[in-house]
């Protein structure tokens, strides 16, 4: 129940009309991903449980092989803080603090959580950047610290995934290590990512690693000895400064101007179709409450984003006339390049 409820909740299918929470689309998929998971409970095994926790390896697996054009993760960030976003933070986090309470597993949760913190502060400070699906303009900064470090499918990731009773080591400072250790590790593959699919799947991928090197987190934790008092927050401290600096670093090739955006090479729109004509695109006004799909889209951003609509309409009604999909993804990505493509198809 919890490995199916795990896969139901955070895998999305890319073609999946939005808000259509009761459709049965590609229903085969989530069970595949969901059956492929429990194996791995009985097939990886060590010290007679298992080693991994199963839905995350089997989300990642599946998000590698399948990759962003047929499905995805949950997004990062769901919707405007209103009534209904707050009703589900209480669920999330008072669920969580009570269950991993119970199972004593709340050091290891702020372990993961601080370092979490920490660590994309640094990458956040350094001028990191993701482009995603909710969002015009690229996400970036703080903004882009703030949007992951509180979003709920982080929180879900850290209460229900990050601490599974089963998968994470038995003593209090093995414990605490592996918050840090699953922390550091997402950090370093999301540090490498321009986009949110990319940086969602080494959110995730950091678990999976972590709970692969879990023996070697155990005997550690077994024979190294934790200095007490000033020592070791001083020791704490030189550890976080190494791991942010650290994580900042991996994160420069992804923040050069000609870092690829996509792992495949995307058509040019420009060698496409001919640019569009700015003098002949009227005056253009946004409310303030788009703002939270681009914080410059109420002023400048508003017209750099009718200029890429009117160049990505072009491209597709050229592909829909020359009945050639390959232009279709230097317009389209996600559920409107499955649509478009389907439309060529027909």
């Amino acid at each position: 129940m919890l490995t199916g409820s795990g896969v139901g909740l955070i895998l999305r299918d890319v073609g999946t009309v939005a808000g259509d929470h009761w459709s049965f689309r590609h229903w085969w998929l989530f069970s595949a991903v969901a059956g492929g998971s429990l194996l791995t409970k009985y097939l990886i095994r060590w010290r007679g449980t298992h080693l991994f926790n199963p839905s995350n390896v089997g989300l990642v697996v599946a998000f590698l092989a399948l990759g962003s054009d047929r499905i995805e993760p949950l997004d990062f960030w769901w919707r405007p803080f209103d009534l209904p976003m707050l009703l589900a933070y209480a669920i999330i986090v008072t669920g969580g603090l009570l269950i991993n309470d119970r199972l004593d597993l709340l050091e290891l949760a702020g372990a993961f959580w601080g370092g979490l913190v920490v660590l994309l502060g640094s990458l956040s400070l350094a001028g990191h950047c993701i482009v995603t699906a909710w969002s015009l303009t690229p996400v970036c900064d703080l903004r882009f610290w703030r949007v992951v470090v509180t979003s709920p499918e982080t929180l879900i990731f850290m209460f229900f995934m990050v601490t599974d009773p089963r998968t994470v080591p038995t003593s209090r400072w093995g414990r605490v290590a592996f918050g840090v250790s699953v922390a550091a590790t997402s950090s370093l593959l999301m540090a490498a990512q321009r986009t949110e699919f990319g940086a969602k799947v080494g959110l995730l991928g950091g678990l999976v690693l972590v709970c692969a090197a879990r023996p070697l987190v155990e005997i550690l934790s077994t024979r190294v000895i934790v200095p007490a008092g000033r020592r070791s927050v001083v020791l704490a401290a030189l550890v976080a400064l190494v791991l942010a600096l650290g994580v900042a670093a991996a994160g420069v090739p992804a923040r050069t101007p000609d870092a690829p955006v996509a792992t495949a090479e995307l058509p040019d729109a420009r060698a496409i179709v001919s640019d569009v004509d700015l003098s002949r695109i009227p005056p253009i006004t946004a409310d303030a409450e788009v703002s939270v799909f681009g914080e410059d889209l109420p002023g400048t951003g508003s017209r750099l984003v009718a200029v890429e609509l009117l160049r990505n309409l072009d491209i597709e009604a050229r592909a829909l006339r020359d009945g050639d999909p390959e232009l279709l993804p230097a317009a389209n990505h996600g559920s409107r390049l499955v649509e478009m493509r389907k439309l060529i198809e027909e």
